[in-house]
């Protein structure tokens, strides 16, 4: 059985509507490398001195501890909610206002 890829549902929504590198930016500077943007972690301390989170388009990766997502996971590890739901929730009011 094959399924469609959901389009519609709040973390498709949330991706659609939110620039992860504008969200991230309000936590970190960021460096333009053309088709990434770079910084050092905004949720971790990061011991080396080279930027090692990078995101590329909707979707980011830190290399020092492999955390990797798009908006809503980068949400839930800023905040600390327990599940991707909740900081899905919560982002959807804090975009709203």
């Amino acid at each position: 059985m094959r399924f469609a890829p959901r389009t519609s549902g709040v973390y498709e929504t949330l991706k659609a509507q939110i620039d992860l590198a504008e969200l991230v930016g309000q936590f970190a500077e960021l460096e333009d490398r053309g088709n990434t943007k770079d910084c050092f972690c905004p949720i971790n301390e990061q011991s080396s001195k080279n930027p090692a989170f990078k995101i590329y388009d909707d979707s980011f990766y830190f290399f020092s501890c492999e955390a990797h997502g798009d908006v809503t996971s980068f949400w839930k590890l800023i905040h600390g909610f327990a599940s991707n739901w909740d900081a899905a929730q919560d982002l959807a009011r804090v975009s709203t206002t």
